[in-house]
């Protein structure tokens, strides 16, 4: 099995997943399988949004936050070694969120770009999801904090109706405003649309490899933000097989969920028993 933060290669839990598991009173046999099957039970919301998961683990929260560290889940995730000289990127994929973590992404892209993690493209693997009247609001937000762009650039501009059209309009705003400051080329990519506006990794990444072709051996950096860091990267190399993949993403908000994190566990684990079927 795949060594990860949380398994070893004989398929037990690493140390730090093994303490997750004991301080939540998750009971296993230390399998794999006994362990995936405990926290799909224990920790999986299905069928809910990041946002709309409930926290029913709160009360852990000065427990496990330092073990959360440990496995990888709170902490800015770089995409390189500023001791090490590295090949560049062929392509940077910043995957969709809503606005204010798409500006985010956007902007540790730029900083990871000139810090050493270079990258000869950038692509936005977006959706069409539509956008609810308060994210369009944020959207139009030009003195917004994370990535601000001039207030008279918009004029005339129509408001972005889907997630991919949002993430265009930020990244083209902000590039001529000069907060983006990318000398690369820069493509979006969507998935397609479907019945329920339901969009996951795994969509984005069949779109990018549908539409780019990435040759074998291409190595991509996929961009998105902690807690999720981990699990994306896992699935863009599922949906990516034949490149070298890297994940990188900032630092999980303070506002984050301890079930938030143990749902993307969760999903990791179930990530994790496919590759291996």
């Amino acid at each position: 099995m795949l060594a990860t933060h949380f398994t070893q290669e004989n398929g037990k839990p690493t140390e730090e997943f093994a303490a997750l598991l004991d301080t939540c009173e998750v009971r296993h046999d230390g399998s794999f399988e006994s362990v995936y099957a405990a926290t799909q039970q224990a920790w999986l919301q299905p069928a809910k949004t990041r946002a709309d998961i409930l926290e029913t683990h709160g009360d852990l929260r000065s427990q496990v936050m330092e073990l959360l560290r440990a496995l990888g889940l709170v902490d800015a995730i770089h995409g390189s070694n500023p001791d090490v000289l590295e090949t560049p990127y062929e392509y940077a994929g910043v995957l969709g969120a809503k606005v204010v973590g798409v500006r985010k992404r956007l902007r540790f892209a730029l900083n990871e770009h000139w810090a050493g993690a270079r990258f000869n493209r950038l692509c936005l693997a977006g959706s069409p999801r539509p956008l609810p009247p308060e994210e369009q609001a944020q959207t139009l937000q030009w003195n917004n904090p994370e990535l601000g762009y001039r207030e008279n650039l918009m004029q005339g501009l129509p408001t972005p109706e889907t997630e991919i059209g949002m993430m265009q309009f930020v990244y083209d705003l902000a590039q001529r405003s000069g907060t983006l400051d990318f000398k690369i080329p820069c493509f979006a990519v969507s998935c397609p649309p479907n019945a329920k506006h339901r969009y996951t990794t795994h969509d984005n990444m069949q779109a990018f490899r549908e539409e780019v072709q990435p040759k074998p051996g291409a190595r991509i950096l996929v961009i998105s933000s902690q807690p999720y860091v981990s699990f994306q990267a896992l699935v863009a190399a599922q949906e990516l097989s034949e490149a070298t993949v890297v994940g990188c993403g900032y630092e999980a908000p303070a506002t984050t969920k301890i079930s938030q994190y143990l749902d993307n566990i969760a999903k990791f684990l179930h990530e994790l028993r496919l590759t291996e079927k």
